[in-house]
């Protein structure tokens, strides 16, 4: 039975417990809504963990009638999984709330939270904060590729998107500092030292509030801007936003801690199947001994 070609795939190696797609076709480039086809692959990688061979495109095949067959659906399977994947990906969390609000002028979505669940299928989530004129809300728990998931594993607790008087941008950076400048929400005043430092407004406490208060100094608003012109993310003078930020540590200890508990449980689990083998592995050998000895 020929085997299926498929133009975006130039080698496909199958080994032991693993299984390696190497893609030489730029498909981010085209814009492909894949969605998680990492969690078909792990399913895949799984399905075939006690196989062992190695196949190349190109070349006649040499192995049994039966592993022939195995080799030809698991090619299949995983060519559909990435077809349906592609087909099928619906829009980003973060671009549904874009949609809800095309018609409000002015607002930022800051990344409140992240998570991965599961071991073998993971899953991954984000949790938003939107801030508008007046207010500030967060969502649910929402499922997210694990592609953007981590594009964005460095911005906890930052803006990742803002609009500005209907112009939307990617600027990255601490929550409110795309509100600064605009007098309609505060204005620069100096210090005892002579330093220009940003004030928000009353009304307004709630953006200074995911900032920590800590002053807004004008040096660093200029820092920002031109990070943000560069496409950069700006982590703050100290590097104290983000995920490895010492203030969003202060802010989300809920996240660290769960991201902790993970740690653990996965390094566990790693031991546990390490002693499992190598119980599996003496008892093999003391039963090939104890006939060797007959």
């Amino acid at each position: 039975m020929p085997l299926i070609r498929h133009p975006s795939f130039t080698s496909l190696h199958f080994f032991e417990k693993a299984c390696i797609i190497e893609l030489n076709a730029d498909v981010e480039t085209r814009n492909l809504k894949l969605g998680n086809a990492s969690t078909s692959l792990y399913f895949f990688q799984f399905l075939f963990s006690n196989f062992q061979f190695h196949y190349f495109l190109g070349e006649k095949m040499q192995k049994k009638r039966s592993m022939n067959k195995c080799c030809f659906v698991a090619i299949v399977a995983i060519l559909t999984s990435f077809f349906l994947c592609a087909c099928g990906g619906s829009r980003l969390p973060i671009e549904k709330i874009r949609a809800s609000l095309k018609d409000v002028p002015t607002y930022s979505i800051v990344l409140d939270d992240m998570k991965e669940e599961g071991n073998l299928f993971k899953t991954h989530y984000h949790k938003y904060q939107i801030i508008t004129d007046d207010k500030t809300t967060k969502t649910d728990w929402l499922e997210v590729p694990e592609n953007y998931f981590k594009q964005n594993t460095s911005f906890l607790g930052m803006t990742i998107w803002v609009k500005k008087e209907g112009k939307e941008s990617k600027a990255i950076g601490p929550p409110g500092y795309e509100y600064v400048g605009n007098e309609r929400y505060g204005r620069w005043n100096t210090n005892s030292s002579g330093q220009s430092f940003w004030a928000f407004y009353g009304q307004y406490h709630f953006i200074s509030a995911l900032l920590g208060h800590n002053p807004i100094y004008r040096n660093h608003y200029t820092n920002y801007t031109r990070s943000s012109a560069q496409n950069q993310p700006y982590y703050g003078h100290n590097k104290e936003y983000g995920t490895n930020g010492s203030l969003t540590k202060k802010q989300k200890p809920n996240f660290y801690s769960r991201r902790m508990s993970r740690m653990k449980a996965q390094k566990a689990s790693f031991s546990d199947r390490v002693n499992q083998r190598t119980g599996r592995t003496r008892t093999s050998a003391r039963a090939r001994s104890g006939s060797w000895g007959k």
